[in-house]
């Protein structure tokens, strides 16, 4: 009797984070993937945030959507690396994720790199400090942004 509840309750969470889900207002990408050309280039919005210390030499993930077109919906990481002396936080694009309409999945290895606010490659960041006295550089979760894709990405 107790493995019949218990898979009972699965189900009933199954069944409710579904519809949860389906419930959500989120605009899904076009039906079809037809893949991206070379040089092209989507406005994106961050999800997450990125801080990077002067001492720091490793990467940092960063989490994008794309906010407009045709790929709208799409998720893009990026490895982010700071320069310290150019005053920049710089993007290596990583993957492309997409759930299309008729709930296909598209997650495609990317190249590419992450352009700022101001029309330059990298973003600028807000410089800060830690309790050590360490330079900080960090990007916040919504910043805007600009994804770049150096090669094609084909279906």
């Amino acid at each position: 009797m107790k493995k019949i509840l218990i898979s009972t309750f699965v189900s009933v969470l199954m069944i409710s984070c579904t519809v949860t889900h389906k419930s959500d207002n989120v605009n899904l990408p076009a039906q079809i993937f037809n893949g991206i050309t070379a040089g092209s280039s989507m406005p994106g919005i961050t999800k997450t945030g990125v801080d990077l210390s002067e001492e720091s030499s490793s990467t940092a993930p960063l989490l994008s959507v794309v906010t407009d077109g045709p790929n709208k919906g799409c998720f893009v990481s990026s490895h982010m690396y700071a320069d310290m002396k150019a005053n920049r936080i710089y993007g290596k694009l990583q993957n492309l994720s997409c759930v299309l309409k008729d709930q296909r999945i598209v997650d495609k290895p990317i190249n590419g790199y992450v352009v700022g606010n101001d029309g330059k490659a990298g973003m600028v960041p807000i410089i800060g400090y830690n309790k050590s006295g360490q330079k900080l550089f960090s990007i916040n979760a919504a910043s805007k942004l600009t994804i770049v894709f150096t090669d094609s990405v084909t279906n």
